[in-house]
């Protein structure tokens, strides 16, 4: 059984897959409550395939970028779960898997940019090509000022699709006739993340439980505080 983890975005899910065959899946669209909402998930996808959390022999997880939040909490509890079960683990690119998605859409030749949002001014973006094998990588996922994306952007021939949270952001930013595929619809699902990861483990594309961190792409910074005393009211 290979259990698949999604928490880069707003979006918690969780899915079960057994010899690559999707047996459940769970997921809500909820800010900010990855910690409240996965573990529960989990328990939910097991249940619907009537296995339990030793049945699990390898986990696969949105390895980034997105939000640090979610992905820390993604990536620390598919390590506990991988250490505890001696399950191996796959990361699977985020930006990669939402595209994995989406990709029947495309026609041979497209272009396919999937981006998540970052701070206001910047986005995380990568872009792949539909050939007749897939899609074909040809702009690595990285962190890109809005005003950049237009330069960003791979030259293309075919129609340009975009897809994910911040996909509004870049069509209107790179102009032209982008055609924004809706986000409802085409977005994070633990669903994508398994496919992926269920070929990377019969590649022998597992990693290091101990020593993985997600791909944040860049430091988080936190919020000082004020002490809690100015806080209180006077």
């Amino acid at each position: 059984m290979l259990l698949a983890i999604e928490t880069a975005t707003d979006v918690c899910s969780v899915a079960l897959l057994d010899g690559g065959r999707p047996v459940g899946l769970a997921e809500v669209l909820r800010p900010r409550a990855h910690a409240a909402l996965l573990a529960p998930l989990i328990r939910d996808v097991l249940e619907q395939a009537e296995q339990s959390v030793g049945d699990v022999t390898a986990i696969a997880v949105s390895a980034g970028p997105g939000s640090y939040t979610g992905l820390r909490i993604g990536a620390s509890t598919a390590k506990g779960l991988a250490y505890v079960n001696g399950a191996a683990l796959v990361a699977v690119p985020s930006l990669e898997a939402l595209a994995f998605g989406a990709q029947d859409v495309l026609a041979e030749g497209d272009l396919l940019v999937t981006a998540f949002r970052s701070r206001r001014d910047e986005v995380y973006a990568a872009a792949f090509r539909r050939t007749p094998d897939g899609l074909a990588p040809v702009a690595d996922a990285a962190a890109v000022e809005v005003g950049d994306l237009a330069g960003w952007l791979p030259a293309h021939a075919g129609t340009l699709w975009i897809a994910g949270e911040a996909g509004a952001v870049v069509a209107e930013a790179v102009g032209g006739a982008a055609r924004v595929l809706d986000a409802g619809r085409f977005r994070p699902s633990a669903a994508n993340v398994g496919a992926l990861g269920a070929a990377k483990l019969a590649a022998g594309e597992t990693v290091d439980v101990a020593a993985f961190e997600p791909e944040y792409l860049k430091d988080f910074v936190a919020k000082r505080a004020r002490p809690i005393f100015e806080r209180l009211p006077k």
